[in-house]
């Protein structure tokens, strides 16, 4: 006996649009932890930070993204 499962395909797609973005997130998560571990003078919230402590710290995280995305993407 054999069943049939008749899903909508726009259920489908949010499934996996909502996988996806679970997946970036927690590949997000991983890398920020691995740079907070091994530049944590540059990442670390300060009060006393300058405009070019800020922007650096804005560009690790934009270039994690990006490797995140091109793991993603890669296959």
């Amino acid at each position: 006996m054999h069943v049939i499962i008749i899903v909508d395909n726009m259920l489908l797609q949010d499934i996996l649009a909502d996988t996806v973005q679970d997946a970036f997130k927690d590949l997000v998560y991983i890398m920020q932890g691995d740079l907070y571990q091994s530049m944590p003078a540059f990442l670390a919230d300060n009060d006393n930070d300058n405009e070019a402590g800020k922007d650096f710290r804005i560009f690790l995280l934009l270039y994690c993204h990006r490797r995140v995305l091109n793991l993603i993407f890669s296959n």
